[in-house]
């Protein structure tokens, strides 16, 4: 069952118009190291640890690892430059605390990000945000004039392009707002909108040979009534609210339980 909740505003910096969802988050975990690495103990915590979370989504970070620097054993060692790392005679294993800084690319609702579009069918665009994260816009979030126009060339009439109010073909780049995020094990996906939340039930874009669909809050009688998407009866159902932006998180999440940030 969906919840519905008003978001607050992103904190995520804006420059010329985009949200800037790159941030540096310094962490410490607590970390275990094989045998194998005791020579050479931060190239043992970079293979063990850091490289496996790189492209990963962390929940703790609240995004997505690109990448990590100034990694640090934490240690007590009162003798100088040397790393003493403790073992016993219970384990052949090493256990420590390690700093280091994550590269972190960590969206937010209501942000308003650019997409390159790769794809484009009766029922979303397909984008790539900083030509790397998927994102979708469904066709209910977009706007009112749009229309899609399947392909002649193409046997499978759910591709084409889409065509803005003046007929011109929606390609290359586009800015939107982030309404829903998705995360599924460690990859992050965005949904997005071109509409204010308020007007998403009135922007239903036309489709080749689709019929007009009426809304409780049409005024002409005269229209004949079609049924409706199964997520616009959903919606409808639930109390008649505007839809409102929400998060979306799969009980997949999971991080190591070596992996532990502040």
């Amino acid at each position: 069952m969906s919840t519905r909740a008003l978001i607050q505003p992103s904190t995520n910096p804006v420059v010329d118009g985009v949200s800037q969802c790159f941030h540096v988050v310094p962490t410490e975990m607590y970390v275990s190291l094989a045998p194998q690495y005791l020579a050479s103990p931060l190239d043992g915590v970079k293979q063990q640890h850091l490289d496996h979370m790189v492209m990963n989504y962390h929940a703790k970070a609240h995004g997505v690892v690109v990448g990590y620097d100034h990694v640090t054993i934490e240690s007590s060692n009162p003798l100088g430059d040397e790393t003493l790392l403790p073992i016993d005679d219970s384990t052949p294993y090493s256990f420590f605390w390690v700093r280091a800084d994550l590269m972190v690319w960590a969206p937010q609702l209501g942000d308003t990000l650019e997409g390159h579009i790769y794809m484009q069918t009766a029922s979303h665009l397909g984008l790539l945000v900083n030509d790397t994260f998927n994102a979708s816009i469904k066709k209910h979030n977009l706007p009112l004039g749009w229309e899609f126009q399947a392909s002649d060339a193409d046997t499978d009439s759910r591709y084409g392009s889409w065509l803005d109010e003046s007929g011109q073909r929606v390609e290359g780049k586009i800015k939107f707002t982030v309404k829903s995020i998705h995360s599924s094990g460690r990859v992050v996906s965005l949904e997005g909108t071109l509409v204010d939340p308020s007007s998403e039930q009135d922007a239903q874009p036309v489709t080749s040979g689709s019929k007009h669909v009426k809304f409780d809050d049409d005024d002409d009688d005269t229209a004949t009534p079609a049924p409706l998407p199964e997520s616009v009866q959903q919606e409808a159902a639930n109390d008649d609210m505007i839809p409102r932006y929400e998060e979306e998180e799969d009980d997949e999440d999971e991080v190591n339980n070596d992996d532990e940030s502040d």
